[in-house]
């Protein structure tokens, strides 16, 4: 008797073990609408966020922090101020030259240059799930959006 209660005590613990788990895994899957399937390894790190829902717009910056680098002079009389190379100021943040749409579309696409290490890119009317593969030469980020809305991505470049 006591061995027939203990291991349906043993089979209940289980069957309650097993629903917990499965409740997890859906509550991770539907929190987390988007997903950062892959990324070179010049790329520290991408943060996503949905803005709002109801749109069909991704806001996409890349590019490195931006470092300021001071160069500041003392004039004679006591003046100082900061300068910036012309070379400098022309930079850009990286440019891509190869998008891969694997699931979902988009209608348009443009770029803006934000900064002299970052690039903001705007896709309009996505259709999602989106799923792309972005490449700017040497360095690519692959990641899917899965539910419509307006959602903010930066893919943040290391600083070499």
């Amino acid at each position: 008797m006591k061995r027939k209660v203990f291991l349906l005590f043993i089979v209940g613990l289980s069957i309650a073990n097993i629903k917990t788990f499965a409740s997890i895994s859906l509550q991770t899957d539907s929190v987390k609408p988007y997903t950062v399937i892959n990324k070179s390894g010049n790329i520290e790190g991408v943060l996503i966020s949905k803005k709002k829902k109801g749109d069909n717009k991704i806001f996409l910056m890349v590019g490195s922090r931006e470092i300021k680098n001071k160069n500041e002079h003392a004039a004679s009389l006591g003046i100082s101020g900061t300068t910036e190379s012309q070379e400098r100021k022309d930079q850009t943040g990286p440019i891509f030259n190869k998008i891969d749409i694997l699931s979902g579309n988009y209608s348009d696409i443009s770029v803006v240059k934000q900064t002299t290490t970052q690039n903001l890119y705007t896709l309009k009317d996505v259709v999602f799930p989106l799923h792309l593969k972005m490449r700017d030469g040497k360095n690519f980020i692959e990641f899917e959006i899965k539910e419509k809305g307006t959602w903010d991505i930066n893919v943040i470049y290391k600083n070499n």
